[in-house]
């Protein structure tokens, strides 16, 4: 599973997703609610998932999606985490 989202994350800003989607058995989408953009960097073997993503005004910010629910994470202090 982490070779598949590493490989999505790499292929799908070069347009590349459907030579890589063909033997994925299931592919999801992942979108931080009103995000500008959403990047997913990691999935641990429990399925909890951490990124990053760009709110409205261009500040960048990251995130663990856990069980269906989104918990936004931000450095203190930085201005884009």
């Amino acid at each position: 599973m982490n070779r598949l989202l590493f490989i999505l994350a790499v292929t799908l800003p070069l347009g590349l997703i459907p030579a890589v989607a063909a033997g994925a058995d299931n592919f999801t989408t992942i979108d931080y609610p009103d995000a500008i953009s959403t990047g997913v960097r990691g999935i641990n073997d429990a399925g909890v998932i951490v990124g990053n993503y760009t709110a409205v005004g261009g500040v960048g910010h990251g995130f663990l999606l856990n069980g269906g629910k989104f918990t936004s994470i931000d450095f203190p202090e930085a201005k884009s985490t």
